[in-house]
């Protein structure tokens, strides 16, 4: 992973992918795998971060998960760490059980978070264990087909899925059978240049201009301001608004924070920054 990655900001979205050392088996069984489950639960409800996909295959896993206040390393060294004493025990072994550090790439725009979905939930029909990707046990596809979270966020993806693509009457069945080109496991950073720009400059928090600023910046009249900021749906004002979402999320704010600013949903903004 590219050091820049390191420089973490909360609500960070990632691909995380661990393999096993040597290639070799980090599941032996079904029940290694429920652990593991069980293991994301407990530490997603301590460490506070939010897991919106997730494949188990027998030598590796895939991740896609959104941090707060905790580091994604700390998160990290901490399900590998406890797992790996769980899997030495059982098989009474010794040694490492991951290899090496995991791999984590910084998905860069919330839009691009269906994509590294349908990648992670596509990993068995690619290596030929099924022929559908609903036909594999061991990933949150089904929490998606029932709409049911249990431990999976869902609610952003399928809010995207059901608002963002009715109109090409795409659905998530459709968009998971649709196979991924992008080898998503071969990126160190998913998404725009302006965002990488703003992870290799450390922008956080604290030196990242406020969401005022940014309209200010990005809007100079105060009457359209005004008019933006009161929930005008005019379309005149459509390209200031694009304006200054943009800009915002350059600076590293989500979508949700983004819309609450405009009286929209994370999803509307979503829309507006992709054209549809």
């Amino acid at each position: 992973m590219g050091r820049y990655a390191r420089e973490e900001i909360a609500g960070g979205y990632y691909h995380v992918i661990a393999r096993g050392n040597n290639r070799e088996y980090i599941f032996n069984k079904d029940i290694d795998k429920g652990y593991f489950l069980k293991l994301l639960n407990e530490s997603r409800q301590n460490m506070r971060f939010k897991l919106m996909g997730y494949v188990l295959m027998d030598n590796h896993y895939h991740l896609l998960m959104q941090t707060d206040d905790v580091k994604l390393q700390r998160i990290m060294h901490h399900i590998n760490n406890k797992y790996s004493k769980y899997f030495n025990a059982v098989y009474e072994r010794c040694g490492h059980v991951f290899q090496g550090r995991y791999k984590a790439s910084v998905v860069q725009n919330e839009q691009y978070l269906l994509k590294v979905l349908a990648y992670i939930h596509q990993n068995p029909v690619k290596a030929g264990i099924v022929k559908r990707v609903e036909d594999y046990k061991w990933s949150s596809d089904k929490f998606y087909r029932r709409k049911s979270n249990g431990f999976i966020e869902t609610s952003m993806i399928i809010e995207m899925i059901e608002e963002g693509y009715r109109k090409s009457n795409k659905k998530y069945d459709d968009i998971m059978n649709e196979m991924e080109e992008t080898d998503y496991d071969t990126l160190k950073e998913i998404g725009d240049r302006a965002y990488e720009i703003m992870m290799k400059s450390s922008i956080n928090t604290e030196k990242r201009p406020s969401l005022d600023e940014i309209m200010t910046e990005e809007v100079e009249s105060k009457e359209i301001i005004n008019k933006i900021l009161n929930g005008s749906r005019e379309s005149r004002y459509r390209e200031y608004k694009l304006k200054y979402a943009r800009k915002a999320q350059e600076n590293g704010y989500t979508l949700r924070e983004i819309g609450s600013t405009l009286g929209q949903s994370g999803v509307s903004i979503w829309k507006l920054l992709n054209n549809r």
